[in-house]
């Protein structure tokens, strides 16, 4: 089995949060627990910079 190093970092991107967050919204857009979360994404994913 071959390993790859340096994944985390991708798999953490901030780039693939977003697009991870928008993938799971589909379907489920107008839910209030679906809006609730997008209306604070930044702080949900862990990205502000407090």
């Amino acid at each position: 089995m071959k390993r790859f190093g340096g994944l985390f970092e991708q798999i953490c991107s901030f780039e693939n949060l977003v697009k991870a967050a928008y993938r799971a919204r589909r379907g489920k857009r107008l839910r209030p627990d679906v809006v609730a979360f997008h209306f604070q994404q930044e702080r949900n994913l862990g990205l502000s910079t407090k």
